[in-house]
């Protein structure tokens, strides 16, 4: 082949593909459509649509920077309209009108995001399906179990509040679609959290997307349990490195537990498929099925943008059967929705230990980022990621030229200085 005709060639393998561009949509009156290098926001408000642009435009220019890559063209879908909540309680962004104009028009990725307020009521939803299933155990019905229940959402601690930066969560999301499109173009699966990618990495490559505000939340929650006696403490990088995120592992668990109590067997209660998604069935992240009418009582679910639905709305939109319940009739939502993150915990462990995971992929990648002075050090361990190799094999062939120790556990120690020096001492 001549050269010419190879190098074009290989700026075309390495062309993601043209954009969706808001000029080649047709909206319904009310929507608005904001553009960004590689993607689109259409929201009902025009401010919004642009807010959300600037976010994800961002987005795209710390992936370029970190790995050397452009990001796959995408959607985003927000608002209270656009992206509204059904009856049930989750909304799935816009319906598949919109999403098929969208991919179209040239959308890999469509990111349906909520509002403020759709995440409060998400919340609250998720609450109130968690208090309803704990009080049923308890053989509480009717007119009981509603004063229970509303009993219980008035003690509960009132809702968080917003998080800074949290709208550069939609950055965050993209982030983990971009990195799998760019290095794991053909792979499902894989026993991993969120792809194929080993789960540190899946998550360094979402939080590398965020805004500043967000990276500082991340370092303040990692420094308040560096510093407190007894807190939640970043895993050793030969564990980190091998682990699975600590979301995946409460479903596991739960699902485990679920099962013991339940029996085994084909068709048993709490059964994973792994077959194709079929109703009453939700897709985990890891390519996993689930059957939503044996999750345990009151269990919720998280979906890809972090938001909790409980199964018994994710069944009755499914058009399958609701858990404890009789069959429910409802739309199915699209395909790509049927993701979901995790399932919720109460333990507060589980929960540092989940907010540590994603503190120490910002941290760490402070650090690495810092030793090295290479903005794209992650796109060169992507890379030896997806051909096969470990992070110490990495290190042995490519450490020394990008400022590292030849293995993981001299980066560790390395690390462990860097962090006594950046946060003091452990508590």
């Amino acid at each position: 082949m001549p050269v010419a005709a190879l190098l074009a060639a290989l700026v075309a393998q390495a062309e993601p593909g043209a954009p969706p561009a808001c000029a080649a949509l047709t909206l319904e009156p009310g929507l608005y459509c904001a553009q960004a290098p590689m993607g689109v926001v259409v929201s009902d408000d025009d401010a919004m649509a642009v807010h959300f642009a600037g976010i994800a435009a961002a987005g795209e220019a710390r992936f370029r920077r970190h790995f050397e890559q452009p990001p796959t063209p995408y959607a985003v879908i927000v608002g209270e309209r656009a992206n509204p909540l059904t009856a049930a309680g989750m909304g799935f962004g816009g319906g598949g009108a919109l999403q098929q104009q969208l991919r179209q028009a040239g959308a890999r990725h469509i990111l349906p995001w909520t509002t403020a307020a759709q995440r409060a009521e998400l919340l609250l939803g998720a609450r109130r399906s968690e208090a309803e299933g704990r009080r049923r155990a308890e053989g509480l019905t009717g007119d009981a179990l509603d004063a229970a229940v509303a009993a219980d959402l008035d003690a509960a601690e009132p809702a968080p509040p917003a998080t800074a930066g949290a709208d550069s969560g939609a950055a965050h999301e993209l982030g983990h679609m971009w990195a799998i499109r760019a290095y794991w173009p053909d792979a499902r699966g894989g026993g991993h959290y969120g792809g194929p990618a080993d789960d540190w990495f899946d998550e360094s490559a979402a939080v590398l997307m965020e805004d500043e505000a967000l990276g500082q939340t991340r370092r303040a929650g990692f420094a308040r349990e560096w510093r407190t006696p007894g807190g939640a403490r970043p895993r050793p990088l030969a564990v980190y490195f091998a682990d699975t995120h600590p979301l995946f592992e409460q479903v596991q668990a739960e699902l485990e537990r679920f099962k013991a109590s339940a029996g085994t067997g084909a068709g048993a209660p709490g059964t994973l498929t792994g077959e194709a998604v079929g109703d009453p069935q939700v897709r985990t992240l890891n390519g996993q099925a689930l059957d939503l009418a044996n999750l345990p009582p009151g269990a919720v679910i998280r979906t890809p943008d972090g938001q909790p639905v409980d199964a018994a709305t994710l069944a009755r939109l499914m058009g399958g059967a609701v858990p404890g319940g009789e069959a429910a009739s409802g739309r199915r939502p699209p395909r790509t929705m049927t993701a979901v993150r995790s399932l919720d915990t109460s333990d507060p462990g589980e929960q540092a230990r989940a907010v540590m995971f994603y503190a120490q992929a910002r941290v760490f990648a402070d650090f690495l980022l810092e030793r090295t002075g290479d903005p794209a050090v992650y796109g060169r361990i992507a890379r030896a990621l997806a051909d096969g190799r470990t992070m110490d094999q990495w290190l042995a062939v490519d450490g020394a030229a990008s400022g590292l120790p030849g293995s993981v556990t001299a980066l560790d120690a390395a690390w462990m200085a860097w962090l006594a020096d950046a946060y003091g001492p452990a508590a």
